[in-house]
């Protein structure tokens, strides 16, 4: 298994997430009284998006599991940029304010595995670049904490020293770097392919690694 990083997805690569996200999350619109999932044009265009990249896990030459995050926060519909503003400001203006919009495993792959080498690759990608990484959680508490929230802290903090903090009243949280100093020994293998083509799809993948 290794993890690669991307700049934008379609293609034959975004059909295999797609799926993926669909089975993790479309389930959860028939429960709640909220949308809880993007529709797949919503989906598609996140992976699009100039302002998003993705971390994607693969086991050969399938999908096992991914996390899409957006680097600019401005301008969103959906935040209170006064608020993120003057909870990190400094980091805010350097647009060093991430958002996870989802994280998600094939089921029929090994999810543990494959979850710990997505939170380890944001992890140690948030270390390295500095950049404080937002998510929302359901409520299944553990410890003070939510279940998957308490997973993400756990994981990231295999890889280097982090803190967890409930930002607001509404489930989300903030993970943030405390060192640059990353575990790599901890760390999957990863594949950075951000600066290559703006589209990368699954033949382009095999070749950018191979190269």
């Amino acid at each position: 298994m290794y993890v690669t990083y991307h700049r934008a997805i379609v293609g034959s690569t975004c059909d295999q997430m797609w799926r993926i996200y669909d089975r993790a999350f479309g389930k959860f619109d028939d429960t709640t009284i909220f949308s809880q999932a993007c529709d797949e044009a919503e989906f598609r265009w996140l992976l699009a998006s100039p302002s998003s990249y993705t971390v994607v896990a693969w086991q050969d030459d399938e999908v096992v599991g991914f996390a899409g995050l957006t680097r600019s926060l401005k301008g969103s519909p959906y935040f209170n940029e006064s608020f993120i503003e003057a909870r990190f400001p400094d980091r805010y203006r350097a647009q060093a304010v991430h958002y996870c919009w989802g994280l998600c495993v094939d089921e029929s792959a090994d999810q543990g595995r494959s979850y710990q080498a997505i939170v380890k690759a944001i992890a140690g990608l948030a270390m390295r670049e500095d950049f404080v990484v937002l998510f929302d959680v359901p409520s299944d508490v553990v410890e003070g904490l939510p279940r998957s929230a308490n997973a993400f802290y756990r994981v990231a903090s295999i890889v280097g020293e982090v803190t967890l903090e409930e930002v607001g009243r509404q489930r989300m949280f903030a993970l943030t770097p405390c060192t640059s100093n990353v575990n790599q020994g901890a760390l999957p293998d990863i594949v950075d392919l951000r600066n290559g083509a703006d589209v990368i799809d699954l033949a382009e993948r095999k070749s950018a690694v191979s190269q």
